[in-house]
């Protein structure tokens, strides 16, 4: 994904889209009102919902490393525009709460899927009698019909043979331009039928108790500055239970050399027989406070690496590791991280 400033336009596959709207979905007005409140939802789906106008600088005050962006503004392709912190948020409207780090991304498909999805539980609902002022919207048969038809032709064709090669996708007429609330909503309901027909046979394995409570301390600190979710790697566990089995058999659970490893690397020993896995990464969170990002220096003479490698949004997966020394009385944990952080002259988020 380019970043908007430099970046010239994708080579896309042009679908278009029969203005007669026929073959789908029900009118809006027949299943969706607009809302009469304000609601703020964030990349993760949790929404904050206000009933009085209220200033964009009001909630991006409590949230210092976001922007607030209007959805009836968000263009595939382009980037999702900030609402100026002046400007009165106003009722019957969804605001997306956006990490800083992707002001200069374009908007991809798949990341409107996946906003379509966890708006679905904001978006107005015909039986709760707060939500009024009943809305006709003529494109939602439109979105609902022809064009998520033409996908799906093409996915079954080979033509499109992978959710995320729908990113190169572009709607002539701009489905989400006029009427952006209720076209997310039938975007909502394709996408879940796209994900059950294109679901691979052998789905990866569940993460266990372990892998999980890494993966959730990793990903509870990157939201914490708007960076986007790390995803669970069996390769880099792999990578790393062999890493921490070699230093327990032959090192005594010393520290690892990982200067030549192509991953980036945390490692943390202790004077336990066992640490968890969140308070392993909770170990490494603490050097937060010795992090400058003003000018992209550790405090003083201490270090804070192994924070700026949990939070590096560049960092996209994450695989851990922890062998315990009986003789020693000591554990060794190791995480890898794909592709590496901490490159020289970068900033972590």
């Amino acid at each position: 994904m380019g970043a908007c400033a430099s970046s010239p336009s994708a080579k896309t596959t042009a679908a278009s889209v029969n203005k007669g709207g026929g073959g789908g979905g029900a009118p809006a007005s027949e299943s969706f009102r607009r809302p009469s409140s304000i609601m703020v939802m964030d990349m993760l789906g949790r929404i904050n919902e206000y009933k009085q106008p209220i200033p964009a600088r009001n909630v991006l005050s409590e949230n210092p490393h976001f922007y607030l962006c209007n959805s009836e503004t968000v263009h595939i392709g382009t980037c999702m525009p900030r609402v100026p912190d002046e400007e009165e948020l106003l009722p019957g409207r969804i605001y997306f709460l956006v990490p800083l780090s992707h002001s200069d991304s374009p908007l991809s498909l798949p990341l409107l899927c996946d906003l379509a999805v966890k708006a679905g539980s904001a978006l107005p609902n015909p039986n709760n009698n707060s939500y009024n002022d009943r809305t006709e919207c003529p494109m939602y048969a439109v979105a609902s019909g022809n064009t998520f038809q033409w996908i799906w032709n093409n996915i079954h064709e080979g033509q499109l043979d992978r959710a995320s090669e729908l990113d190169k996708v572009t709607y002539m007429n701009n489905m989400f331009g006029q009427y952006p609330l209720f076209s997310l909503a039938s975007l909502a309901t394709f996408l879940v039928l796209t994900h059950a027909a294109t679901a691979p046979e052998n789905p990866p394995p569940p993460l266990t108790a372990s892998a999980r409570e890494f993966l959730e301390a990793h990903n509870q600190a990157r939201a914490e500055v708007g960076v986007e979710a790390l995803s669970w790697s069996e390769k880099l566990g792999n990578v790393s239970s062999l890493m921490v089995r070699y230093q327990r058999n032959k090192k005594g659970c010393e520290f690892a050399n990982l200067t030549a490893s192509r991953y980036g690397g945390n490692q943390l020993w202790a004077g336990v027989t066992e640490v968890a896995p969140r308070v392993v990464v909770e170990e490494w969170v603490k050097e937060k406070k010795f992090y400058v990002r003003e000018n992209n220096t550790c405090v003083g003479k201490h270090e804070c690496g192994v924070y700026t490698q949990v939070v590096w949004r560049n960092s996209t997966e994450v695989g851990c590791a922890q062998a315990v020394c009986v003789k020693e009385q000591a554990s060794l944990t190791i995480c890898f991280y794909d592709p590496p952080g901490n490159v020289i002259g970068e900033i972590p988020y």
